[in-house]
């Protein structure tokens, strides 16, 4: 249980990063800060992992990813692979 806490909060972490990467401060509100953008994405991720919103993960994605990395859908589906339930509790970004 430990183990798939640890694998869930990294993937979160990753997947934040990797979203955020694509669109740095393009959010139509430029007076976030950057915490506040981390907990808006962890909580848009978390809703789609919760609902199993495979759609909803791609969607965030940039252009280029979704263009160029042919084995999105199966790392998706994979990223998937490691909730087993109910996600009970997270941890704020850092």
């Amino acid at each position: 249980m430990k183990r798939t806490s640890i694998l869930l909060t990294a993937l979160i972490i990753i997947m934040a990063a990797i979203l955020t990467a694509c669109s740095v401060n393009t959010s139509e509100d430029s007076s976030k800060t950057a915490q506040e953008y981390a907990q808006e994405k962890q909580e848009e991720i978390l809703k789609c992992f919760e609902d199993g919103d495979k759609q909803g993960i791609k969607k965030m994605m940039c252009k280029y990813a979704t263009d160029n990395d042919s084995e999105l859908d199966k790392e998706i589906e994979e990223a998937f692979s490691f909730i087993d339930g109910k996600i009970k509790a997270t941890q704020r970004p850092v």
